[in-house]
């Protein structure tokens, strides 16, 4: 893996590497490699096509592959078998310092010995910059790789920088000038790739910090991959999150510490975030991928893989993999027993379902001025976000369920939910197990004017999600399950609210107050009547 600052190389190398062109395609690659200045003959005009590369030999070429500067002033050499005054002295220490060359355990290069071709594999990976992430199947030979060069070997392969001998690598075969040839040009070629991808990235990525600190939505919004509008409306949502919080959350940073290529389309880039928020410092790592389009290096979410199942697209990092499994059983259940109580009028749209692994990213991901780590999520047109934390062997239905239930009933109610009554409902039907009710006769005006998303006791939250279940819950021993139903529909017929249910509550309140009545037959101050008198006759 790369780091940023030395995204291709070292600082100390670089900056002019200019893409090549194709030379014809039958053109040799011997000829290739001379017209680009990488490998030459001796003064007789013979290549010696089939002499073995020697590791000086290799570290030369690589080092005007990449346009290096030799460090030929360098007075401590870095291997005690290459002294100042070799022909190769200033390339071996550039390449040495930029980490793409190393020693044996006593310091010794053996510049005159023949390179091998896992050693190759791993001096031509570290030269593109790409890192070594990346899947091929095993060679034949496997076992007979150093356990050091496995990745790189498997990473040249994958990248068509070193050609296999059917399914062998042959690792401890040493490298032949004209085979060097071909792999030399193609790593020119891979490498040049990479540092146009790398602009590209470093591009995106200075537009989505300059957008965040001018509060520019649209620019922000302009730096994401328009292939997924879920991510994209996460994406505005919490961008809107931080934008409007400005006197909360402190001192935001974003940067990224590591860079990696995977193909000629994809980038993945990890990154550091971290802010301040009541004076509590926060900060999560994660790796975010990067798509190339047309409009160039765009971000593109997590790096994600998916798990198809009938009704849902189940997102995961890749160890999670035995989890989503489990959760595609879990989601299938939970979508039956749902659709017992409630019409899904989706019209056969599947739900993204998003696992993370980690509490503070999944938060994060969603609400800086959050104030607890939750296990699940929805808004609407988002996808689903649960905790995956719990692994393969606990249940998951009932926190998907809750999370299905948010998605079909804001659906219903065209996003004019308001809050406690989007979590009771959810409640309600998932059947969800939530903690004893304490006791407090809680008037629906005073839960009305809680607040979720800024509690911080756990007790507190536990009791909010318990009373607004018990809410949905008398609506439907009162008044009927149908009328439950039909008080979400009313809302429906409101036109649309755009904004998170957070943004929208008071709003949402305020059209529940005009639904309800006209639902369930009774004024506002009645059914708050009604349910305190329910609520004590549970005491």
């Amino acid at each position: 893996m790369t780091k940023w600052g030395k995204a291709a190389l070292a600082a100390v190398l670089l900056l002019g590497t200019a893409t090549p062109a194709w030379a014809a395609e039958e053109t040799p690659w011997v000829e290739k490699a001379q017209h680009r200045g990488l490998m030459f003959g001796d003064t007789n005009g013979n290549f010696h096509e089939l002499d073995a590369l020697t590791r000086r030999e290799a570290a030369m070429i690589v080092a005007n592959l990449l346009h290096a500067i030799p460090l030929t002033m360098k007075t401590k050499p870095s291997f005690s078998d290459v002294k100042m005054g070799d022909w190769a002295y200033g390339a071996i220490e550039a390449l040495a310092d930029a980490e793409i060359l190393r020693g044996d355990e006593q310091g010794r290069f053996h510049p005159d010995r023949p390179i091998t071709r896992q050693e190759m594999a791993v001096l031509l990976v570290k030269a593109t910059g790409v890192g070594t992430e990346g899947e091929t199947a095993d060679f034949a030979d496997e076992e007979t790789i150093a356990v050091w060069a496995q990745s790189f070997a498997h990473r040249a392969a994958g990248l068509g920088l070193i050609d296999l001998a059917g399914e062998h690598f042959k690792p401890h075969n040493p490298v032949i000038r004209r085979d060097a040839a071909k792999m030399m040009v193609k790593t020119m070629d891979v490498h040049a790739a990479h540092q146009s991808q790398i602009a590209g990235v470093w591009q995106t990525i200075m537009t989505q910090t300059g957008a965040i600190r001018d509060k520019n939505l649209q620019a922000y919004l302009g730096t994401l991959d328009p292939a997924h509008q879920e991510f994209i409306a996460e994406r505005k949502n919490w961008f809107l999150d931080l934008t409007a919080h400005a006197e909360l959350i402190e001192e935001f940073d974003l940067k990224p510490i590591d860079v990696v290529r995977l193909d000629d389309q994809t980038v993945l880039v990890k990154f550091e975030q971290s802010y301040t928020m009541n004076g509590e410092p926060y900060q999560i790592t994660y790796q975010e991928r990067f798509i190339k389009t047309e409009n160039g290096m765009l971000d593109s979410d997590l790096n994600f893989e998916t798990l198809e199942t009938e009704h849902y697209s189940i997102k995961y990092l890749r160890p999670d993999r035995e989890v989503a499994e489990k959760i595609a059983v879990d989601a299938e259940l939970a979508y039956d027993q749902l659709m017992e109580q409630l019409e899904d009028k989706r019209l056969g749209k599947k739900t993204t379902i998003k696992l993370y692994d980690d509490l503070e990213l999944l938060r994060q991901s969603v609400k800086l001025s959050f104030g607890w780590r939750f296990s699940g999520w929805y808004e609407y047109s988002e996808s689903i976000k649960a905790n995956s934390l719990r692994g393969s062997a606990a249940n998951y239905s009932i926190i998907i369920g809750h999370e299905t239930t948010h998605e079909i009933t804001i659906a219903i109610a065209n996003n004019n939910l308001p809050y406690w009554y989007a979590e009771g409902l959810a409640v309600h039907y998932s059947g969800q197990q939530t903690a004893p009710w304490d006791g407090t006769l809680l008037s629906l005006p005073e839960l009305e004017a809680k607040n979720l998303e800024t509690m911080t006791a756990g007790v507190d939250v536990q009791q909010y999600y318990t009373v607004c279940g018990m809410v949905v819950r008398f609506l439907s021993e009162t008044y009927g399950a149908d009328k439950v139903k039909a008080l979400t529909a009313e809302l429906g017929t409101f036109p649309f609210g755009a904004g998170t249910i957070a943004v929208r509550d008071a709003e949402n309140k305020q059209k529940f107050h005009t639904a309800a009545p006209k639902v369930l037959g009774v004024s506002m101050e009645e059914l708050n009547t009604s349910w305190l008198a329910w609520l004590k006759a549970l005491e």
